[in-house]
């Protein structure tokens, strides 16, 4: 995992654990941001997670960059039909109807 989303996680866990607030609403958004924009390169660079976990993920986290990226690696009728073999599979079903 990169510093960056190590340093995230580590500030919203953090913040999360205050019972009082000393972050302004916008920052914590901003983080979130960044958070999940670095996540974004990080799962798009890892290749040991499959692309139907990267799909569940995304759409998990409403990560639609990442969710028409890992469509875009399907090349073949025979790839999508893989995927239905997937344990995935049944969660992708809903993002599966919408995409085709």
């Amino acid at each position: 995992m990169s510093g960056t989303v190590v340093t995230a996680i580590t500030l919203l866990t953090s913040v999360a654990r205050r019972e009082k607030q000393f972050i302004h609403p916008i920052v914590i958004i901003k983080l979130l941001k960044q958070m999940l924009s670095a996540c974004f390169i990080w799962l798009t660079d890892f290749n040991k997670i499959s692309t139907p976990r990267k799909l569940v993920l995304a759409q998990d986290y409403q990560l639609t960059e990442l969710q028409e990226l890992c469509f875009k690696k399907f090349k073949s009728l025979e790839e999508i039909k893989r995927l239905q073999l997937t344990k995935e599979y049944a969660t992708l079903k809903t993002i599966l109807s919408a995409a085709l």
